[in-house]
């Protein structure tokens, strides 16, 4: 059996539907934070709605806000990976049959190494014995993992075992994906705008309301608002938010109402790009080779154009030989490449690699060097 730890900090969580506000979609709005940021974020104040409607997550401490159909139980998810279909259900009607729980459960958290294959297999085969109750399932996607989905190129598909992990997921109820390092260090505005284009494009499209993000607590010079702006840099970000967003490990009174604060601000402008301007997005391509015969004599040159950031490497390979680096790309732009005086007449295939934010391209000539 699944143990309940309760945490040496009350957590909580606030969920609002759909009539709460204009602006956000049909999921809920968690907030897994302290009691006093909770309570901030419920109450608001006078000149600032708060969420009347909020969820806490149990075990926590005893509050009339928050009566038990408003109380959401929780699994250790390293522990709940370990179990049988049968004995993942029995933990989850367990959880959902606690005192102090209503009508949702979250697993915390999902990292791929984990759950592999064989233990993905397992997981669906519990929800399947769910049945309706598998839409009662929270997750929550671990930092790591959320990189290993986000960073892979667009243009590509995910390995099996990745793959198979977004499918599963998106058979529950809500999944949120976690925005920050080790230490709750926020990832920065680019890398966000990367992972949460990356997991949207993958998401199945009649699920696309399921898909969250989890919000975390201010670090170092990274305040609240700072967060909500580079999530909301992208049109993934904007998106995920609208569907309603999490927010974790908020201490304060606070720290409380400055999310509440971003919260009200989105959903007045949900579509508005936000102070710090749109994130750059990484997006393949921009790699050509110019002007380059089909005859060349050894010494002449080739022009390179690069048209986004990375590294390439121009390669020279002779039919049946081995290939050589000839040069190295730091910068975008138009580059004009030497062929190698000593090159040997015959035939090569002139390759160049281009590697950066987790993208890469070739572009490739075949040609018939000369003396």
């Amino acid at each position: 059996m699944l143990s309940r730890t309760v945490p040496a900090v009350c957590a909580c969580l606030a969920v609002v539907g759909v009539a709460s506000t204009a602006a956000t979609g049909a999921g809920p709005v968690i907030v897994y934070g302290q009691h006093d940021a909770a309570n901030a974020i419920h109450d608001g104040h006078a000149r600032l709605t708060g969420i009347s409607t909020a969820y806490r997550q149990a075990p926590a401490r005893e509050d009339a806000r928050y009566p038990r159909a408003r109380r959401v139980g929780k699994l250790r998810g390293r522990e709940f990976v370990t179990l049988s279909a049968q004995g993942m259900v029995s933990a989850v009607r367990r959880e959902l049959a606690q005192r102090d729980v209503g009508g949702l459960v979250a697993i915390d958290e999902i990292e791929a190494p984990r759950y592999t294959p064989e233990r993905l297999a397992t997981l669906r085969q519990a929800m399947a014995m769910l049945g309706p109750d598998a839409s009662r399932l929270v997750f929550y996607v671990a930092p790591g993992t959320v990189g290993q989905v986000g960073r892979v190129d667009r243009r590509r598909p995910l390995s099996a075992h990745l793959s198979q992990l977004v499918s599963t997921l998106s058979q529950g109820g809500h999944t949120y994906l976690a925005l920050y390092h080790g230490g709750a260090v926020p990832f920065g505005r680019d890398e966000m705008a990367r992972d949460l284009t990356g997991w949207r494009h993958r998401w199945p499209g009649d699920r696309a309301s399921t898909l969250h993000v989890t919000i975390g607590p201010p670090r170092g010079n990274v305040r609240i608002a700072e967060i909500w702006h580079r999530i909301r840099a992208s049109d993934a970000g904007r998106a995920l938010l609208l569907n309603g967003p999490a927010s974790y490990g908020l201490a304060t009174r606070t720290d409380g109402l400055r999310w509440l604060t971003q919260y009200r601000t989105f959903e007045r402008a949900p579509a508005a790009v936000p102070p710090g301007g749109a994130a750059r997005l990484a997006v393949g391509g921009g790699l050509k080779i110019l002007r380059t015969p089909a005859v060349m004599r050894r010494g002449s040159r080739v022009v390179v154009s690069v048209a986004r950031p990375g590294r390439a490497v121009v390669l020279l390979t002779p039919v049946g030989g081995r290939r050589r680096r000839i040069a190295a790309i730091t910068r975008p732009g138009s580059h004009r490449i030497q062929l190698p005086g000593d090159s040997r007449p015959g035939r090569y295939v002139l390759k160049v690699i281009l590697s950066g934010d987790g993208l890469r391209d070739i572009a490739q000539r075949r040609i018939r060097i000369i003396k």
